[in-house]
């Protein structure tokens, strides 16, 4: 690996030296667009003759696997405070742990990814894991770079750096790498994650074939404390605890990795350049994705009070854990599709799906037969159709598997936009869940947490429907979940806690479960100030409680921002107000990487605040945060999860620059 990352950094530098300086003409002020394949036409279609000439910022975009474009914006907005985070991206209807690079409990239900193929599992440590459509492939008139930094609670930093450059404006290539790292400031917390992609998008010169191909090389390392033990004294603010690293922590030398690289390629060809045919294209996607996950810990015992304890149960060996779970997948699309200018879009796809869960072990406990793995086989055929005109915007996606899964997807929705700021959608989908691979199948050193078990498909039935207008922004969702798949505790309860966590299992809910949504957003303005306001009502209909959200979850942010030094400077800062109504929140399992139900402690009904202040200068951007500004002086015990506290106040710092050269 580290020959290839020198291989790609050599090869950077010789696209870099031998690129023309020569940028795409400009008619009318207007910059040439994107096709709905991705392509942008040359200066030969263009009939312009090749001349130097200034490139703007509409003169680089990127999109991602569906073709969806987006130009690189240098502004400074309340979303790109919002956005300028670990993730980057907004993290409205999440809960973040009191460490950078740890995992998000989750406040909002849609946020939970409901996929219907099936995944490896250990869902909560895959925030931070880049999935396919998340890889952007660029397309720029000069090379284009980014960096972004960010400081984090305890010595280490985030750094993302972005590097685009095309040789032509039919090849392009795409190279970054993110790396975090951050102590925390409870003992054994260090999360330290490096995320490298590589992307490259080409078009030939008869605009027939297109290629989008990327490769990510992930690892993901989490040391995992299970949270602190003396939650009295943290919730009475005992001041010989201002040190977190006084608490005691579950475990001291547990530690969690995911790992991961994926080769994904896309491509398409066109049947012929006119006639008939030249609508048809044959489709071909090929992606291969390798994952392991471990947990390791060198000692069972966790020592409370002078006794030992075992937080996760009973165990086969007495120090030593190291449970590695792997897993492998290759995916094969073949299809075809047509576009008929005034009918639309139609596409035929088949996918055959090859997914491998494996241990290196059979066992045989309690009777019970646990194999070492799975092996299984999905195929897939699905259609889609797209319709766009005057405004109407109609899809539809159904896939069906004809393997013995029970895979099916219906996606329909329909949008009109009267213009931009007037816009209307209503959409119905209905899709079936397959239990991932770890649900049905895991093996560990800790006694009860081995299962080898079967469950069905879960049904999951929703209708939604939004408006946007100046004056509001409302979107609703109504959902029915049919044998709905979560995680809980079997462990006994000890007065009103669950201290250890001997026997978390996947199970399934047979009854249904009814969820309701209503998102409401506005943004009030005037001169320099602004006010962007945020609720999400929610409410669940079920017998047990096993689905928990809050009912309300809002953020409210008042907010200056103005021009300085003959607008030479942008500079914006006020302050976010966060909260949601007390609710039974998710625990944790760091043996599993999930999230599981509880219903002894709640979290919740008490407000964040945030203060920020942003400034601009051309096209960089400075981002300064003083976070939970609140818990200086307030009382109120912050929590993320059950024995996991929330963030106390912080001073951060962050800067996001862009270089077209």
């Amino acid at each position: 690996m580290r020959h290839f990352f020198l291989f790609l950094f050599f090869f950077y530098g010789l696209v870099v030296l031998g690129q023309v300086r020569k940028t795409l003409p400009i008619r009318d002020g207007i910059p040439p667009q994107m096709d709905n394949n991705g392509s942008t036409p040359s200066e030969d279609q263009l009939g312009v003759p090749n001349e130097e000439v200034k490139a703007t910022v509409d003169l680089f975009r990127y999109m991602n696997m569906h073709r969806d474009t987006v130009f690189v914006d240098t502004s400074l907005t309340l979303q790109k405070e919002y956005e300028h985070n670990y993730l980057r991206r907004d993290l409205f209807g999440l809960l973040a742990f009191s460490n950078e690079g740890q995992v998000y409990n989750t406040l909002q239900y849609s946020q939970r990814k409901s996929l219907a193929l099936p995944t490896m599992g250990f869902r909560a440590k895959h925030f931070n894991y880049m999935e396919i459509d998340e890889i952007p492939y660029f397309s720029v008139a000069q090379p284009f770079s980014e960096v972004m930094y960010r400081s984090v609670m305890e010595q280490g930093q985030i750094l993302d750096a972005q590097f685009a450059v095309n040789t032509s404006p039919r090849l392009n290539f795409f190279m970054g790498y993110k790396g975090t790292r951050s102590l925390g400031n409870y003992v054994n917390q260090l999360a330290s994650h490096g995320n490298f992609r590589f992307s490259s998008h080409y078009h030939s010169k008869n605009n027939r074939y297109h290629l989008f191909t990327h490769f990510t090389g992930q690892d993901l390392t989490n040391n995992e404390n299970g949270g602190i033990i003396n939650t009295v004294a943290f919730e009475q603010k005992d001041e010989a605890f201002d040190d977190r690293a006084r608490f005691d922590v579950y475990f001291r030398d547990a530690r969690s990795f995911l790992k991961g690289h994926r080769l994904f390629v896309d491509h398409q060809y066109a049947l012929a350049k006119e006639g008939f045919f030249k609508d048809f294209s044959l489709v071909h996607r090929f992606t291969y994705e390798y994952k392991m996950f471990r947990f390791s810990q060198n000692t069972v015992n966790t020592i409370i009070d002078g006794s030992p304890f075992q937080r996760l149960g009973n165990a086969f060996v007495n120090d030593g854990i190291n449970n590695e779970t792997r897993f492998e997948q290759i995916n094969h699309v073949l299809g075809a599709k047509y576009h008929h200018s005034k009918l639309g879009n139609f596409e035929f796809l088949i996918n055959q799906v090859n997914n491998e869960l494996r241990y290196n072990k059979v066992l045989f406990l309690e009777g019970n037969f646990i194999p070492s793995g799975i092996n299984e086989s999905i195929t897939l055929l699905s259609g889609s159709y797209h319709f766009d005109w005057k405004g109407f915007d109609v899809q539809t996606n159904y896939v069906q598997s004809i393997t013995d899964q029970g895979i099916s997807d219906l996606n329909a929705k329909a949008s009109y936009e009267i213009n931009p700021k007037h816009r209307y959608e209503f959409g119905y989908r209905f899709h079936t869940q397959v239990a991932d691979y770890m649900n049905r199948l895991h093996q560990s050193s800790y006694a009860h947490y081995n299962w080898f078990q079967d469950f069905k498909t879960q049904k999951n039935t929703t209708l939604h429907g939004s408006l946007t207008n100046p004056w509001l922004n409302i979107h609703m969702e109504v959902s029915q979940i049919s044998d709905f798949l979560y995680f809980s505790n079997d462990a006994p309860i000890v007065g009103n806690t669950q201290l250890q966590q001997i026997r978390v299992t996947p199970k399934q809910f047979s009854s249904n479960i009814q969820h309701i949504s209503m998102q409401v957003s506005r943004v009030f303005t005037h001169k320099n100030f602004g006010f962007d306001s945020r609720l999400l009502f929610q409410e669940v209909y079920q017998s047990d409680a096993v689905l928990n959200v809050p009912r309300l979850t809002t953020r409210n942010s008042l907010y200056y921002g103005n021009h300085f030094f003959k607008k030479a400077l942008f500079l914006q800062t006020g302050i976010t107000a966060h909260y949601f109504t007390k609710y039974y929140a998710d625990d944790f399992n760091p043996l599993l990487g999930s999230f599981f139900a509880q219903n002894q402690m709640e979290i919740g009904n008490y407000p964040v605040f945030d203060w920020f202040v942003n400034a601009k200068i051309k096209t960089f951007r400075l981002f300064i945060r003083a976070e939970h500004l609140n818990a200086a002086f307030n009382k109120t015990p912050y929590y993320s999860a059950p024995n996991q506290p929330y963030r106390d106040f912080i001073l951060r710092f962050g800067l996001t620059w862009n270089f077209f050269q």
